[in-house]
Order: C-alpha cells, then sequence, then structure tokens
C-alpha cells in the first residue's frame, strides 16, 4: 500500500503552517512578557503594570548599549591588546543552552563577539545581574560570583564576568549614561539582596528539624551504620 505523503498532494504548501508556529510564538513571548512585568512588580521595582513595563523598556535599552559597547569599543580594546601580548584582560563568555543542557562557553573570537545583535536580546528577561554564592575548596570561604548578563533569543547568555579588569570597569562607567549607570548599580542593589533572602531560606531549611522522610539522600546510609554498631554492641553484650 502507497503511503500517504501530503506534500505530494495539490495545493500543499509549507506556508500554511507557518502562521500557527507564528501564532505559537507570539503567544509564548507574551506570557514571557507578563511573567517578567509580575517579576518587576513583585519584586518592587515597580507598583503597577504601566510601571513595569517603563521599566522592563529601560533594563532592555541598557542591554542593547552593553551589547553594543561589547561588540565595538570592547571589540576595539581586545583586539589591540592581543596584537601586544598572548592574551587579553577584556574577557567577556558566551554560553549556550538548548533548553535541555548547558553546551558550555564557546570561545569569544571576534566573530562571536560581531554576531551579537541587539535584536536578538531576549526582551521578556528582566534580568542584568547574575549571582551566585559558592564555597571555595581549598579555604571554604564563601565567595560571590557577579557577572553581567544579556540574554539571548537562542537562549544563549552574552556574560561580562565577575572581577573584571579595572580598565573594563572604568571604561564601561564612563560609556554609559549617569541613568543607565544608576540602573546598572540599583539592579546588582536588587540581586544582592535577593541572594542573601535566598541563602538565609536554605540556610534555615537545613537547620530544621528533619523527619525520616525529608532527609537528605545519604543521610539512610549513615543510619544503617549506626544501627549496626547498635546491634553490633547488643550482641556482645549478650
Amino acid at each position: 500500500m502507497a503511503k500517504f505523503n501530503p506534500e505530494g498532494e495539490p495545493g500543499f504548501s509549507p506556508e500554511t503552517n507557518r502562521p500557527l508556529e507564528r501564532g505559537w510564538k507570539g503567544e509564548k513571548e507574551e506570557e514571557d512578557r507578563q511573567r517578567a512585568l509580575g517579576f518587576i512588580v513583585e519584586s518592587g521595582r515597580a507598583k503597577t503594570p504601566e510601571e513595569a513595563e517603563a521599566y522592563l523598556m529601560k533594563i532592555n535599552q541598557l542591554k542593547e548599549k552593553l551589547v553594543n559597547f561589547l561588540n565595538t569599543e570592547l571589540l576595539d580594546l581586545r583586539e589591540v591588546e592581543l596584537s601586544n601580548q598572548d592574551r587579553s584582560n577584556y574577557l567577556v563568555g558566551y554560553e549556550n543552552d538548548d533548553g535541555m543542557a548547558r553546551k558550555g562557553r564557546l570561545e569569544n573570537d571576534a566573530s562571536i563577539m560581531r554576531s551579537w545583535n541587539s535584536a536578538d536580546i531576549e526582551k521578556s528577561d528582566p534580568h542584568i545581574w547574575s549571582l551566585t554564592r559558592g564555597i571555595e575548596s581549598d579555604s571554604g570561604a564563601g565567595r560571590v560570583r557577579t557577572d553581567i548578563i544579556i540574554r539571548m533569543k537562542d537562549r544563549g547568555v552574552v556574560s561580562i564576568p565577575d572581577q573584571p579588569t579595572e580598565d573594563m570597569a572604568w571604561r564601561l562607567k564612563e560609556y554609559l549614561d549617569p541613568e543607565e549607570l544608576e540602573l546598572l548599580k540599583a539592579e546588582h542593589v536588587v540581586e544582592r539582596q535577593a541572594l542573601i533572602k535566598k541563602l538565609r531560606k536554605e540556610a534555615d531549611k537545613l537547620e530544621k528539624p528533619r523527619h525520616a522522610f525529608e532527609s537528605p539522600f545519604w543521610e539512610p546510609l549513615a543510619w544503617s551504620k549506626r544501627s549496626e554498631a547498635k546491634n553490633l554492641g547488643s550482641e556482645e553484650s549478650d
């Protein structure tokens, strides 16, 4: 029996599926935008949806300015430095995430940096900082990592990593308008407060007494060892 092939039928056109695809993408973009506006209001950045719209627009304008800074001024500085030495202090990262697994940081050569376009920025992402806290294995000291991040539509993330060189920070300060610089600072304060709140919540959870069904995966092993020792002690006393 011959298989039915819709592409061979009269009048078939792949264009018929594209309105549905555009409609689905449009709905998702609107859902993401509404979620971002809700986050901005809940986090205290704005009081009304209208104020949240204006705030998100300012964040996106700042991201566009940063992308332009990276692939023009920063790229020129980087290429000059690379011509005089083997590596550059003007380090930026690009991580590509396909939604399932982290693909890893891509090498930031000139062609990659020039491909960053303000039109490709994910406009529904309300974040411009990524703050994470880690523990250094050798000293046990806590350390907060701070990155300026710009999420793109391909799910990749352009980032200026923590501890940038003094020269890069100075040039960025000179490049941004006073209002943009204040927004960048304000966002850092808000994200830092959110991180502190998250860490306190996690600490309270760890300190809370646990029942057997709440225990981490490895704890039953510790219990089994204690039970074996207890049983062994009982056998020896008998």
